[in-house]
């Protein structure tokens, strides 16, 4: 099997959350209420508690659901390919979803673009053995502190072991990495 990746492809614009803005007071105790008060908070919050589900969608592929942004999983007989990693809150619930799929370990895991709902999972999956493949510019944000004014919210770097360890530049061909039975 070969799969490629363009560049294109993994700059594509993320979709919009649809965030009510709330105004807040100036200063650290003001950015801390909004923040409490944030989208991403919430979202957290729904992620720590909600079920996570299988769906079986075509041959070896399919979607998980319920951690933020829903994970892409193909399963292959050395490993699973992954687009996207989730929340991390959601990660024992991630965990049991995954290994409904196959218990073969993650090999791969490609970040689509950098927003926590889609990558804060990089750091336990490349510690289950996956490899991080992103885009350049995902992987400088997520090296980044962020502050996304619409969500209320100021993003830390993520940690060195959620880094992208494959960085795509143009295109990124994997080929026969992910044996299908």
């Amino acid at each position: 099997m070969t799969l490629k990746l363009s560049s294109a492809w993994l700059v594509r614009q993320p979709l919009a959350l649809t965030v009510l803005a709330v105004g807040g007071a100036a200063g650290p105790s003001g950015q801390a209420l909004a923040q409490a008060d944030s989208p991403v908070t919430r979202i957290n919050a729904e992620a720590a508690t909600s079920d996570i589900t299988v769906q079986p969608l075509r041959g070896n592929v399919s979607a998980v659901m319920g951690s933020g942004g829903n994970i892409t999983v193909l399963k292959g007989d050395d490993g699973k390919l992954m687009v996207d990693t989730g929340i991390m809150l959601s990660r024992a619930e991630l965990s049991a979803a995954l290994d409904s799929i196959s218990v073969a370990p993650p090999k791969y895991a490609i970040n689509t673009h950098w927003h926590w709902d889609h990558t804060s999972g990089n750091e336990w999956i490349h510690q289950a053995g996956a490899t991080i493949i992103a885009h350049e510019k995902t992987a400088k944000h997520l090296a980044a502190r962020i502050r996304v004014e619409d969500w209320q919210y100021t993003f830390d770097p993520s940690p060195e072991g959620a880094l992208p360890t494959l960085i795509v530049r143009t295109d990124l061909t994997l080929n026969s990495v992910m044996r299908t039975s």
